[in-house]
């Protein structure tokens, strides 16, 4: 029973990454910093809407695998293409550019 565990946790650990937990990537800020507010403003809904979309696609890989391993012992969502932590990373960090070029303006 113990080495069924530790083979668990083991393929677990192969899994795709919970949104949450998927750090940004860096963006330079510097060029968002000669757009207006409004415009920044814009951005900032459009990639807020894009990440939610790219977290609850990463949601449902982390699920698949979990699934697949625990019924088939292979990370279903991984190998079906599903895992995109790296669009997610990237799409983190657009916000943050956006939201740090938004704090240098003094935008509402």
């Amino acid at each position: 029973m113990k080495y069924l565990l530790i083979a668990g946790a083991l393929a677990l650990a192969g899994c795709a990454a919970s949104p949450e937990t998927i750090q940004p990537t860096y963006v330079n800020s510097v060029p968002l910093e000669a757009q207006s507010c409004p415009s920044l403003t814009s951005e900032r809904d459009r990639l807020t809407y894009v990440l939610a979309r790219a977290s609850d696609q990463q949601q449902r890989a982390r699920t698949d695998d979990t699934v697949g391993v625990l019924l088939l012992g292979m990370p279903l969502g991984s190998m079906s293409g599903e895992n995109i932590a790296s669009q997610v990373a990237v799409d983190k960090g657009q916000l943050d550019a956006v939201n740090h070029a938004m704090q240098h303006n003094a935008c509402g």
